[in-house]
């Protein structure tokens, strides 16, 4: 249980690592098209650009190791310490 809800809080790390690159990419578009920036149009751009799952896609493939990482975190040390823990069958081996 401990195991999965460390997982879950790393996949919202790695969501949020997503959502500021896009964020990045958008401010750094926008600062490249115009010298003058409108903040609050500029914010509706990240929001714009974050719903957008052909970006969303290109970023997330940025960072496929991380996920792969993310979830293969404890899955070894998880499955080790569970058959460490068996209770004893009464058989020999």
């Amino acid at each position: 249980m401990q195991l999965e809800h460390f997982k879950e809080t790393l996949r919202k790390l790695c969501t949020e690592v997503e959502n500021l690159t896009i964020e990045n990419f958008v401010y750094y578009d926008a600062i490249l098209e115009s010298r003058s920036i409108n903040l609050p149009a500029l914010k509706e751009r990240v929001a714009q650009a974050q719903l957008d799952p052909k970006r969303r896609k290109e970023v997330h493939q940025m960072y496929s190791e991380m996920w792969k990482a993310v979830d293969g975190t404890g899955t070894d040390a998880f499955f080790e310490d569970l058959l460490k823990n068996l209770p004893p069958s009464g058989k020999p081996n």
